[in-house]
């Protein structure tokens, strides 16, 4: 099986002063979307478009992409002064005729398909590609984190929620290097044998399938987690700048390190780049309340926008209905707005109103 389990819908500082500024040609310059490198244009097209420092595989135009497919010499663009028109009219939320122009603007493109022809090796032949960024690509999505029982119903469940709310979700299983018998062999849980550094690799693996993803934005992903899942939630949100919405639920051992890692994800707050919106219940032990003062504090001390709620009455688990003793329905139906309306205000969702489910049945 796939360590990628869930895959819905679809796919089941200081700035520099003006003087400097203007010696440095706008788009000479691209920052890595995963390490936040600044790459000099030229050089990172020398090398294919895949970063020099961690090996990131940039998106591409599918101009570009035509143009290195095809022999460099006798390349004619077809039909290059074609572009669409809009006979119906047509309005959604903005009308076709301005996204039509933005993605013009945008792009540098008149039309989203690209068509040249040329030579492969001598072959004469005609290529198309359409440039996804021309009104395309344009899904957010939402990394789900599981909790200790792995992804079971419960995690199906809320990936399942989030993409009937209008994003694509997937939820990796971080437990996929982890045997029956190793778990048998150090009688240590799946859970006791994970290890930071390899969950920031399976994040950012995950990430990059999104990132690399045609129906994806890859400016509009967020991440969401429960019980261990939100310890790893606020880990992805420092270590990757990706994401632009996290919403840890009951993340506990915030302050303690796991596996191999030698600090806490606590310690890499600073790290963070995207808001965060954080569920707490009133009577859970880990994170306690003492713990949510903690988070608190760090965040403030590192200006991140956050929002805390606490629910009355409510302990740990207490979003999963498979767990009787814990769950709490209240609460539940309070949270589940407030992590679409988070995700909606970060991620760029507009929905209609009165669309909202129930969190959990």
């Amino acid at each position: 099986m796939s360590w990628i389990n869930k895959i819905l819908p679809s796919i089941s500082s200081t700035s520099a002063g003006a003087k400097s500024k203007a010696s440095v040609p706008e788009g000479l310059w691209k920052k890595c979307p995963r390490c936040d490198q600044t790459l000099y244009k030229g050089e990172l097209e020398r090398n294919l478009d895949v970063c020099p420092k961690c090996d990131h595989h940039m998106r591409i135009t599918a101009r570009r992409r035509l143009q290195l497919f095809l022999d460099a010499e006798n390349q004619q663009e077809l039909n290059a002064d074609m572009a669409p028109v809009d006979v119906l009219k047509f309005k959604d939320l903005k009308r076709y005729k301005d996204r039509l122009s933005a993605a013009q603007k945008g792009t540098g493109e008149k039309d989203a398909l690209i068509v040249i022809k040329g030579q492969v090796n001598g072959q004469p032949m005609v290529v198309a590609a359409f440039e996804f960024g021309f009104i395309g690509g344009s899904m957010g999505a939402v990394v789900v984190a599981h909790h200790a029982p792995g992804v079971d119903k419960f995690m199906q469940d809320m990936t399942n929620k989030l993409a009937t709310s209008g994003y694509a979700a997937v939820a990796p299983d971080l437990f996929h290097r982890i045997t029956a018998e190793m778990v048998e062999s150090t009688g240590k849980s799946k859970r006791d044998q994970l290890d930071d550094p390899q969950i920031v690799e399976d994040i950012n693996v995950t990430v990059d399938f999104l990132v690399g993803h045609s129906s994806i934005d890859s400016n509009r992903i967020g991440v969401t987690g429960f019980c261990m899942g939100g310890r790893v939630t606020w880990l992805a949100a420092a270590t990757n700048s990706a994401f632009k919405a996290a919403v840890p639920y009951y993340g506990g051992n915030i302050l303690v390190p796991w596996g191999g890692a030698t600090e806490a994800p606590l310690a890499a707050t600073s790290g963070m780049k995207c808001p965060v919106l954080f569920h707490f219940g009133e009577v859970d032990e880990n994170p306690s309340q003492d713990d949510m003062l903690i988070l608190d504090k760090e965040l403030s001390a590192h200006s991140i926008p956050h929002q805390f709620y606490t629910y009355p009455g409510a302990g740990h688990a207490f979003m999963n209905p498979a767990s009787p003793a814990r769950y709490q329905r209240a609460a539940a139906e309070m949270s589940w707005p407030r992590t679409l309306d988070f995700f909606d205000k970060h991620l760029g969702l507009q929905r209609a109103a009165g669309n909202d489910e129930p969190a959990c049945a």
